[in-house]
């Protein structure tokens, strides 16, 4: 399949005109596009889940006015953090360049079938890598809306699963349906703690924030070999004592894995 490179550019560029809502139809349109692009199927999983959780909290934002205290910071938060998604994903569609924290990521998707490791690195380059810098990007300080997103987060993990499970045909999934509700218990505990992470990363920030971010960067990318590793030759029984494994990876200096 030829790729329209204007097209692609379009899809990968949310401008300073345009907002969270743009932001949607771009990733519906991305997600389009990578179903009919065999070479690019593996970027389903994360950017599946990413658009999911982008929707739902516009949707709280929209038909819930007092859920959270400063809607326009998380707006302008999301439409950041969503540049930070796209602007590796253009240098690496466009120039085949991979750059960090994202790497890992386009390596193992380009190799590697497992949708639950795919989904999970992204979630990893995002939340590890990304968000620390975004929040400092913004400015964003009500910790209560943070927190709240979390909330909406933990509400998705049930889908996210069937997703993988319905869609991708993913065997991780399956298993994590069989041992419910022990594994998205734990799921949404590695989600949250990320968060958490990246939350205390961007308070690190504050004081250093060229050189936090590059380390930020490094740490992310460890954790997403410690991801592989801890994947490879698993027996499917395991995957509760794995999820726990993973609940111990960090990004934050004092427990770099």
């Amino acid at each position: 399949m030829a790729i329209d490179k204007q097209r692609l550019l379009n899809l990968l560029t949310l401008n300073e005109n345009e907002d969270v809502y743009a932001l949607l139809g771009k990733m519906e349109m991305l997600i389009d596009f990578f179903a009919e692009t065999k070479v690019y199927h593996g970027f389903l999983p994360f950017l599946k889940t990413y658009h999911k959780v982008t929707k739902k909290v516009c949707h709280y934002i929209a038909l819930h006015k007092d859920y959270f205290e400063t809607p326009d910071k998380i707006i302008l938060l999301d439409e950041i953090f969503a540049r930070k998604y796209l602007a590796p994903l253009k240098i690496f569609l466009l120039a085949d360049a991979r750059i960090k924290p994202w790497q890992s990521y386009y390596y193992y998707c380009e190799r590697e079938h497992n949708a639950f490791v795919q989904l999970l690195l992204g979630i990893n380059a995002h939340i590890n890598g990304d968000l620390a810098l975004s929040l400092s990007e913004s400015k964003f300080e009500s910790r209560s809306d943070y927190i709240k997103v979390n909330e909406i987060l933990a509400e998705l993990v049930s889908e996210v699963v069937n997703d993988l499970l319905i869609n991708e045909h993913d065997l991780f999934a399956a298993t994590g349906f069989v041992l419910r509700p022990i594994a998205d218990k734990e799921f949404r505990a590695i989600i949250i703690k990320w968060r958490e992470d990246a939350w205390s990363n961007y308070q690190m920030l504050k004081g250093h924030q060229q050189q936090g971010q590059v380390k930020i960067s490094e740490n992310t990318e460890e954790v997403a070999a410690k991801i592989i590793d801890l994947f490879r030759n698993l027996g499917l029984t395991n995957l509760p004592g794995l999820i726990r494994e993973l609940g111990k990876l960090s990004v934050l200096p004092e427990s770099k894995p």
